[in-house]
């Protein structure tokens, strides 16, 4: 990966007597995209921008409840989160995770 990337952009406002209104700094927006455009075209992609630190815990989510994804739960609606180890979801999906009878759609014991 190569070296990280800090820019800046300073344009001064100068105030024009016979214009309406102080001149402003939209000059500032073609510059910078012009800027960074010609900096990005140069840059090669990194293959991995953001390696994934060891300590994350890994969980499969059910989107439309934010909880554990059961193997149930519509194949749409599972991702992939990283999460900051104690800070991942606990609960399986209650929406999808529920057989007929009540109890755990993986082992059929009842639900606590």
């Amino acid at each position: 990966m190569g070296r990280p990337l800090a820019a800046g952009d300073y344009v001064v406002g100068v105030y024009n007597a016979s214009a309406t209104a102080p001149v402003s700094s939209s000059g500032s927006a073609p510059a910078w995209t012009a800027m960074m455009r010609d900096i990005y075209d140069r840059r090669a992609m990194p293959t991995d921008p953001w390696p994934r630190p060891d300590s994350l815990v890994i969980a499969e989510i059910d989107k439309s409840t934010g909880e554990l994804a059961w193997p149930y739960c519509p194949r749409e609606l599972h991702f992939v989160e990283s999460y900051i180890p104690g800070t991942e979801p606990k609960e399986y999906c209650h929406v999808h995770g529920l057989n007929p009878l009540g109890g755990s759609p993986l082992t059929g014991a009842p639900s606590p």
